[in-house]
């Protein structure tokens, strides 16, 4: 189960018709072995760079179902300056690969659960920026 929620920060408001709009996702995870010590607990409560919604949810749709899990992680500042949104291809991780989501001076952690080769999914993530570009 999981609940979408409008605008920036702050929960509360109306919330929001799909992942690609969301300000912010919320996910209650209730089937896992953890979950018989946390029952509904929030396990996954992050912001998102203006404009990654939309580019997961092109993402996630284009996959074809080999991307099971995207989860966008910490939000840093970086060094440098991105033009418009950049998500790359950074590093293995147990289970898929680690991205990075780059617009203007800030960064932000993008974990992808999949079995899809580095190239493959680097190949993906452009078409879904440039698509969400339109």
């Amino acid at each position: 189960m999981f609940e979408i929620g409008g605008g920036e920060g702050g929960g509360g408001g109306g919330g929001c018709s799909s992942f690609q709009e969301a300000g912010e996702v919320v996910v209650y995870i209730k089937g896992s072995k953890t979950d018989q010590y946390h029952v509904g607990t929030t396990r996954n409560h992050s912001s998102m760079l203006e404009g990654l919604g939309r580019v997961l949810g092109r993402l996630a749709e284009g996959g074809g179902g080999q991307i099971k899990t995207l989860v966008p992680g910490r939000i840093a500042r970086a060094r440098g300056h991105a033009e418009g949104l950049q998500l790359r291809v950074t590093a293995a991780v147990s289970g898929g690969w680690k991205m990075v989501a780059r617009r203007g001076s800030t960064a932000q952690e993008v974990f992808a659960v999949t079995g899809l080769p580095r190239e493959d999914l680097q190949s993906m993530a452009r078409e879904a920026v440039a698509k969400a570009r339109r």
